[in-house]
């Protein structure tokens, strides 16, 4: 935290992606600090297979037509209540619905091992779950978002590596 506060106060300007980050970086580490909120932009035309039928996508993952997708796509981390995600889902009694999750490794993969036993775990054997823990190709990244319902994000921190400040909200 002495480190971030250091950094914080050598930067001329300090770019936040939120107004909670905003928020989060002047009361936690420089109250003064010149934020700039840059919002982040979209992928739309960068995925190929964007307009691909709902139907398609699902016969090409292997996911029956008639379902309820809920898709989890990202980096299966704890901040992002991946494990809060499957529990709850784990209790609806939907017997039409999947829960699509789909671990994409990125970055440093020191822990990859023990995340994937935990969610492994974490899953059991519900048949409504399908789990992918493996690295995505780009030209296959659209194909998820298209044979889904619903994307869901649970996460319990929104922004990267900031402790969650008393009293803000996203």
């Amino acid at each position: 935290r002495v480190m971030r506060r250091v950094l914080a106060l050598l930067c001329d300007v300090l770019i936040v992606h939120s107004t909670y980050a905003a928020h989060a970086l002047r009361r936690l580490y420089v109250p003064n600090a010149q934020v700039v909120r840059v919002p982040l932009g979209n992928m739309v035309g960068f995925f190929p297979h964007e307009t691909v039928a709902k139907g398609e996508a699902r016969r090409r993952l292997g996911i029956a037509a008639d379902r309820r997708v809920y898709l989890f796509f990202g980096r299966m981390r704890w901040y992002k209540g991946v494990d809060d995600l499957i529990t709850a889902f784990r209790k609806l009694q939907r017997a039409d619905a999947i829960l699509l999750l789909a671990d994409v490794p990125a970055g440093r993969t020191w822990d990859l091992a023990s995340t994937r036993r935990m969610f492994i775990e974490l899953v059991g054997n519900d048949p409504r779950i399908i789990a992918r823990f493996e690295w995505i190709p780009r030209e296959e990244v659209a194909l998820y978002f298209r044979a889904a319902d619903v994307a869901v994000f649970p996460f319990r921190r929104v922004t990267t590596n900031l402790p969650q400040p008393a009293g803000l909200t996203a």
